[in-house]
């Protein structure tokens, strides 16, 4: 295998994980509302903010992947070039 091909598929792998990232922070975010509706609790608004800043956290983490996998892969290609 070569280095291009690990790298891709390492890309691939954290790709699926940030879809996949979101929808557990909502289901944690909905656990935590039905407990404190269970418990008589009021409304807490925080719990739908921490779900956001999660959910922006991900994409910043995307944003800055993107960026570290795009200059692993051209470095990879110009060594692979050179040979």
């Amino acid at each position: 295998m070569k280095k291009s091909d690990f790298i891709e598929k390492q890309w691939r792998i954290s790709v699926r994980f940030l879809k996949i990232f979101p929808f557990f922070i909502l289901l944690i975010v909905a656990i935590n509302i039905l407990q404190d509706a269970r418990a008589g609790q009021p409304f807490d608004w925080m719990h739908l903010a921490y779900g956001a800043g999660f959910i922006v956290f991900t994409g910043v983490m995307y944003i800055f992947m993107r960026m570290i996998f795009d200059f692993v892969r051209a470095i990879s290609d110009y060594h692979e070039r050179s040979r």
